[in-house]
């Protein structure tokens, strides 16, 4: 299964590069179980992706073969929008657990997992994954209805779309918390004094800055 699969993506973007060479034919991304994004029935301002322009990444299988492509992340669908290079059509790949999409300093991968907000399930954006801990994003859209015009004065308005990244964090097994990147959030995860110290000794307002404390949190395996 996973040959086909990773036969099937290389496939793909081997049809793209070869639609873009040659006049004679059409290329039907859907042969290959590849779609295409769903608009809403509905107006709307704003954006539903996370990351406003494609960017270039790696798509993963289980087996560690690897390609590279432009990727972004879709909330309207929980699906990662895919392109072969910067100007070739956009396709979406089917949701599998055994495939992963690396971008900058995260990596989407569809789980499931138990937080205290309840069990949650869709793409992730993993950040950090250690023996002991794991820092991770979950794309969170946000849509505020239309509003309707009353008056000459009270104007109608579309619905308006924003997606923003939610962090999670669990440590030594616990379920996964939300938090912020900020020290407030995340000194309740930690005892000892080489952690107290740690913050006080380092600001954390970055997501490369809980990935710095995890690594020091897991090198002394406090």
């Amino acid at each position: 299964m996973q040959k086909i699969i990773t036969f099937t993506l290389f496939l793909f973007f081997s049809f793209c590069i070869m639609a873009q060479d040659v006049t004679i034919g059409v290329y039907d991304p859907s042969s290959f179980f590849l779609t295409k994004e769903k608009e809403p029935d509905y107006d709307y301002t704003g954006s539903p992706y996370l990351e406003e322009e494609f960017k270039k990444g790696t798509i993963h299988d289980s087996e560690r073969t690897s390609v590279d492509a432009y990727l972004r992340y879709n909330a309207f669908e929980d699906a990662i929008m895919i392109k072969a290079d910067p100007n070739s059509e956009e396709v979406k790949f089917p949701r599998l657990k055994t495939i992963t999409y690396e971008i900058d300093n995260y990596t989407y991968y569809l789980d499931e997992i138990d937080s205290e907000d309840g069990r949650l399930a869709g793409y992730f954006a993993r950040f950090f994954e250690g023996e002991n801990s794991s820092f991770i994003g979950r794309p969170d859209l946000r849509i505020t209805p239309a509003k309707e015009g009353s008056s000459g004065y009270d104007k109608a308005e579309p619905a308006k779309v924003r997606v923003e990244m939610k962090y999670y964090m669990s440590v030594n097994g616990s379920e996964y918390k939300e938090v912020r990147t900020k020290e407030k959030d995340l000194k309740d995860f930690f005892s000892s004094k080489e952690m107290k110290d740690y913050f006080s000794d380092n600001k954390i307002k970055t997501t490369e800055d809980v990935v710095a404390l995890l690594r020091f949190f897991e090198s002394r395996a406090l």
